[in-house]
């Protein structure tokens, strides 16, 4: 018997709700694979599975053949209903085994998401690497779960009880490598995005993909967005001596050859950002990578430097290019700071892929228009469109409560996040999305990605 069976849940189709499209999986969860990692140091048998492409049916199998102390389960909130169908399941063919719930949306719901799943055992809040450890330390004494901070869980009686907040005194450089073992051989779909761009001798939607965390939070304060009611308003790094000794190693030993960085804002501090590049160059580490980053904090010298460690796209949060906009949603960025930093970083020779988002407070016909127009005028390699979306612990939540278009018992059912209608129907948000994603030189890449959210290669 194992001690620990941690899962990302299969894919749950959104489009059956009126989504426009599903978010793919395009390499291994880092969630899942910092928490394997955690308890095989600390000595304990962890197992890691990302069943996002998997059938029930596998699923089932998987559980039948995996005795287990505890079982784990990621839930996101547009995959939620996956996610609770899987603890359901996992309580039915392992009842002796302590279920357990983690990630963005029981830890913004937290007590509210017993009601959604009765079986489960207990929820790791937040950033769970500590909080999983020591309750894995005291998994079958139900006795001294109190002891264990950053957790909510149902005593013998089905009293739900929330422990003290866990205060976080490890940095993210004492957290091992993530358990990438786990997933050898895991069908993930291919970087479609990234099509046309060139990178060690192949296209780089080809290229063996992974996720890597350089650092976490975010000190914005967007009205769409949940990070600051899940993690706070801060931002916390590794050191970029042992970030590039993860790249070395995952592209050495690992064979991986592209890195997509999942932190929020990787120029948060330019001058991490450009001490992480300078220390890529100097070790001679081989890798195409991409990241995320606000307009405003990129340099042409940070650019440079990027250029020369292997940077080949930057995606931009730009959400659109309307003063009135930007200012509602709370960006804290102008149109003219955006369109700058795009020219330097196309200027830099990296690619651009500018996200953007219809509907959001504000928008009309103009300020759609107007969004087009520079995006055309700019004409980044990508163009990644999206429709404003509801999401709990964000501001646009606030709006949708408030005007009566949800309450947070909509959180604990089955629908995905919806789309923020308070101002326009969804046939116009369709159309405004139609119209930003043919902005792109060749679309089909993104329809077929968007249509298709399939496993095309394997590259974990």
């Amino acid at each position: 018997m194992i001690d620990a069976l941690l899962l990302n849940p299969p894919l749950f189709d959104t489009t059956r709700f009126g989504k426009v499209c599903i978010e793919p999986e395009h390499a291994p969860p880092l969630g899942i694979s910092y928490l394997a990692a955690c308890l095989e140091v600390a000595g304990y048998c962890a197992v890691a599975r990302d069943l996002y492409y998997t059938s029930w049916e596998d699923v089932k199998e998987l559980l039948n053949r995996t005795p287990s102390r505890m079982i784990g389960v990621s839930c996101l909130t547009d995959q939620r209903a996956s996610a609770f169908r899987l603890l359901r399941m996992a309580r039915a063919l392992q009842p002796a085994a302590v279920i357990v719930a983690g990630g963005i949306h029981p830890t913004l719901f937290g007590r509210r998401v017993f009601q959604a799943v009765p079986c489960l055992d207990a929820i790791v809040l937040g950033e769970a690497e500590e909080t999983i450890v020591d309750f894995v330390a005291r998994l079958h004494d139900r006795f001294r779960w109190g002891e264990v901070p950053g957790l909510i869980y149902q005593k013998e009686g089905g009293e739900v009880v929330q422990t003290s907040a866990r205060r976080f005194t490890r940095s993210l450089d004492a957290l091992p490598m993530p358990a990438y073992r786990h997933y050898l051989g895991q069908p993930y779909v291919k970087p479609l995005w990234l099509s046309g761009l060139r990178a060690r001798g192949k296209d780089a939607s080809e290229l063996r993909y992974v996720n890597v965390l350089g650092s976490r939070g975010c000190t914005h304060r967007c009205l769409f967005c949940a990070s600051p009611a899940s993690l706070g308003r801060r931002w916390h790094t590794r050191r970029p001596q042992y970030l590039v000794a993860e790249l070395e190693s995952l592209t050495h030993d690992w064979g991986y050859e592209f890195i997509a960085f999942s932190d929020e804002v990787f120029t948060e501090d330019p001058a991490w950002a450009m001490e992480v590049c300078r220390e890529i160059v100097a070790k001679g580490v081989e890798c195409a990578w991409e990241c995320q980053a606000r307009a405003d904090s990129v340099t042409p010298e940070l650019l440079d430097w990027m250029k020369r460690a292997g940077c080949l796209m930057v995606a931009f949060g730009i959400e659109s290019f309307s003063e009135r906009v930007l200012r509602k949603i709370r960006k804290d960025i102008t149109p003219e700071e955006a369109m700058r930093g795009l020219d330097m970083c196309q200027g830099a020779g990296i690619a651009a892929n500018v996200l953007l988002m219809v509907g959001n407070p504000g928008e009309t016909d103009d300020t759609v228009e107007q969004t087009r127009r520079c995006v055309l005028q700019i004409g980044p390699h990508a163009v990644s469109p999206d429709i404003t979306t509801v999401f709990p612990g964000t501001g646009l939540n606030l709006r949708a409560k408030r005007a009566g278009m949800l309450t947070d018992d909509f959180w604990i059912g089955d629908e995905p996040a919806p789309y923020y209608t308070l101002e326009h129907p969804i046939e116009r948000l369709r159309a405004w999305y139609d119209a930003l994603l043919d902005c792109n030189a060749d679309s089909r890449w993104f329809r077929q990605l968007v249509n298709h959210p399939t496993p095309e290669t394997t590259n974990a």
